[in-house]
């Protein structure tokens, strides 16, 4: 998702509390680039004072990403996404 989808609820959790944010953004990746990217964030994960707000791109539904599952067995469109979450 987008940083603007984020920032509001970010703003809420900081209240009045300066901070930096920084953004990072990452795609698909092989198994070196992930252990690089874990040896770069390892120290900051470890740091109470960080907070960090992780999100994955699972909207994309519909013909036109060609990702249409719904199980009519589990009731409305909303229910049939949550299930594919148990």
């Amino acid at each position: 998702h987008s940083i603007e989808m984020h920032l509001p609820y970010i703003l809420h959790v900081m209240g009045a509390t300066s901070f930096e944010l920084v953004p990072i953004l990452v795609g698909a990746l092989d198994e070196a680039a992930e252990a690089r990217y874990g040896a770069l964030l390892a120290p900051h994960l470890l740091c109470a004072e960080n907070l960090w707000v992780v999100s994955s791109d699972f909207c994309h539904w519909g013909r036109r990403f060609r990702y249409t599952r719904y199980d009519a067995a589990e009731g409305a469109i909303c229910q049939s996404i949550e299930a594919l979450d148990r």
